[in-house]
């Protein structure tokens, strides 16, 4: 990463019995509105169907191929879910769009500095709720085999004590060969 790095320490207890203390790093980019000097956050094309209470979606490009990504930029008055940001950039899951890199990063219009996430474009219009909308509703093979989809998804982020309660149609994404992520 092009960053200096933040020590973030934690300790954690289950009703005071077990306490755990542990260190994450989380990167942080030299420049304002960029991450590892690569992903270009544009500000000023903010993705307003995505955004919700605790962070803003905006498009990034890479500066080497200009490729298009989506920027998520954390509120700074949620509590971010670092230990979770962490574990899924490490790693790759079917059916998740994966975190490609995260950085704290100063944005330039208002000066302050953000948790931002970088992850793969995805066509927001793709929803489930979209799709059976459009196409009627959807066959007993076709649900079975999305069911089984979310059904590995939500086992490997258990696994990984990642959990999500806001799983609906408008939250999941149909491609075209009509796979699903999350």
């Amino acid at each position: 990463m092009d960053s200096k790095e933040n020590n973030l320490e934690s300790e954690n207890s289950i009703d005071g019995l077990v306490s755990t203390k542990f260190t994450l790093t989380i990167p942080k980019s030299e420049k304002k509105d960029v991450i590892d000097e690569k992903y270009k956050i544009h500000l000023n094309k903010q993705l307003v169907n995505l955004n919700n209470s605790f962070c803003k979606y905006y498009l990034a490009t890479n500066v080497d191929d200009n490729n298009e990504y989506f920027a998520i930029v954390f509120d700074n008055m949620y509590l971010h879910p670092i230990e979770e940001i962490n574990k899924l950039s490490s790693i790759n899951i079917a059916h998740l769009n994966n975190i490609i890199t995260y950085a704290l990063v100063t944005l330039s219009t208002t000066g302050s500095e953000h948790i931002v996430i970088i992850v793969n474009k995805y066509n927001e219009e793709n929803t489930l709720e979209k799709y059976i909308a459009d196409k009627g509703p959807i066959s007993s093979e076709q649900a079975e085999k999305m069911i089984e989809q979310l059904t590995n998804l939500v086992d490997k982020l258990k696994l990984l004590e990642i959990y999500n309660a806001i799983i609906c149609p408008q939250n999941i994404i149909v491609e075209d060969n009509e796979l699903l992520f999350l």
